[in-house]
């Protein structure tokens, strides 16, 4: 990388990925050859006389010492006065420190891998050493400022004294399962379904649910799915019902310490319930009144089609069961669906003159009024009244989408039948149909994210029954 700088061609010939270091490099390359043009232009003789003033008058100190462990000695003390290094740079310096003088070369290379992963997935160091901490030790608050502080005290419960490399391994593992988690995949680099919803609902930011992820690492396959499972749906609870994040992010740290000690399938099934299943129940009755007040502009657009997508994926599961078609919600998300809106956002006359009274803006946006379909019925729809788009509906491959128009029958009492069986089909389209509709996803939304319901809702079935204009 020197050699390339020192060429002038660097840029040229940036080829695969670079390393933290690398990039630390050429980000200070890049912001001093920019200050220099700005500052000097293509003026030879005032660059020539900055760089004068800069060796006469910047002196660069270099301490000397015996070995290796007396310049750590000196990189801790001096680093104690005035800008001091984050957690991560005193950590590593720690770790030397209480590492024998054969064990430096292999607690080098092991700590360049941890720091080439958590550079390669873009993540905050401080963040990932705080969840790590939350995950693997019974702590449930620290700041990132107080992490050095705590990793000196508690030298017997993490073991870096006595096994520096072996600490330095174990924040490696912690790492890669980190990554993978990130990118909707299990610890060994497996596609994990739930895991790729999460980064559908959560997007880039969500990271509060690896606390728990990690503390569970040590389940089996199926027992971890399971855990994955209920990561999403009460990861979805607190999102929809607008928790604050630092009382999630508290409460999983706090669950963390007892996941960890879960060993078998019935300790597992009792902490699901004492956590997971009651957590949801206590957000019951808010869940709903998010679910019934829910709008286009409540939420983010990628949220909105997590939550469509989910929807219409669960009628999906009860009719047809698991396949490689159903298994995957990202089938729904990016197939080749978009965002029907039933009432157009911009209704042609015929649609408002068919639609009657109502805010129309507003009325527009709301979930009830929402559905996936397919790009090529989704453009032959257009800004028609309803009872032009009805027929078009059934030619939806999503039975969701289909129940629209009338309810899908096939013999009596198939699986099919079944979970069609709430879904009650609509005539014709106003304000008091995307009422009962919105009252319906709800219901759905309630079974969709094992959502136990806390107090008495409208029965969705009934709501249509007594609406005028339901077939």
């Amino acid at each position: 990388m020197l050699q390339r700088l020192a060429g002038g061609n660097c840029d040229k010939h940036l080829t695969g990925q670079l390393t933290r270091s690398m990039a630390n490099i050429h980000n200070a390359y890049q912001v001093t050859r920019s200050f220099l043009q700005r500052e000097f232009g293509e003026s030879v003789d005032a660059t020539r006389t900055f760089y004068g003033y800069l060796t006469n008058r910047v002196k660069l100190i270099r301490i000397q010492t015996q070995d290796v462990a007396k310049a750590l000695k000196v990189f801790e003390t001096i680093n104690d006065r005035g800008v001091g290094l984050d957690s991560m740079d005193l950590l590593k310096n720690l770790l030397f420190m209480k590492a024998s003088r054969d064990q430096f070369e292999k607690l080098k290379v092991t700590w360049k891998e941890l720091q080439d992963t958590i550079f390669a997935m873009g993540e905050k160091p401080l963040r990932f050493l705080r969840y790590f901490i939350f995950s693997s030790y019974d702590v449930d608050t620290l700041r990132e400022d107080e992490i050095y502080g705590w990793l000196t005290k508690n030298e017997a419960v993490c073991g870096y004294a006595k096994n520096p490399i072996g600490f330095a391994k174990e924040l490696v593992a912690t790492a890669s399962a980190y990554d993978h988690f990130l990118l909707g995949k299990d610890q060994d680099g497996k596609a994990n379904r739930f895991l790729e919803n999460m980064r559908c609902l959560g997007g880039k930011a969500a990271r509060q649910h690896l606390i728990l992820l990690l503390a569970g690492r040590h389940l089996s396959s199926d027992l971890f799915d399971r855990l994955c499972r209920e990561v999403e749906n009460l990861f979805f609870c607190y999102v929809i019902t607008r928790e604050p994040t630092r009382d999630f992010e508290r409460d999983f740290a706090r669950w963390a310490a007892e996941l960890r000690r879960v060993q078998t399938p019935e300790q597992f099934e009792e902490f699901v319930a004492d956590r997971f299943a009651s957590a949801r129940t206590s957000l019951s009755s808010r869940f709903d009144d998010a679910m019934r007040r829910l709008t286009s502009d409540s939420v983010q657009k990628y949220r909105l089609r997590y939550i469509l997508a989910k929807l219409t994926q669960f009628i999906e599961l009860e009719a047809y069961g698991e396949t490689e078609g159903t298994r995957w919600l990202s089938r729904y998300i990016s197939g080749g669906y978009e965002i029907e809106h039933i009432l157009p956002e911009n209704p042609s006359n015929e649609a408002v003159s068919e639609f009657g009274e109502g805010d129309l803006d507003e009325l527009a946006q709301r979930l009830g009024n929402l559905v996936l379909a397919e790009k090529s019925i989704n453009a032959s729809l257009g800004n028609q009244p309803y009872s032009k788009k009805r027929p078009v509906y059934l030619q939806s491959q999503l039975l969701l989408t289909r129940s629209l128009s009338e309810r899908p029958k096939v013999g009596a009492n198939t699986r099919i039948d079944l979970a069609v069986a709430k879904l009650n089909p609509f005539g014709n389209w106003n304000a008091t149909t995307i009422d009962g509709r919105q009252v319906l996803l709800a219901d759905l939304a309630r079974r969709a994210w094992d959502v136990i319901e806390g107090s008495p809702t409208v029965k969705p079935v009934e709501v249509a029954a007594k609406e005028p204009g339901l077939a």
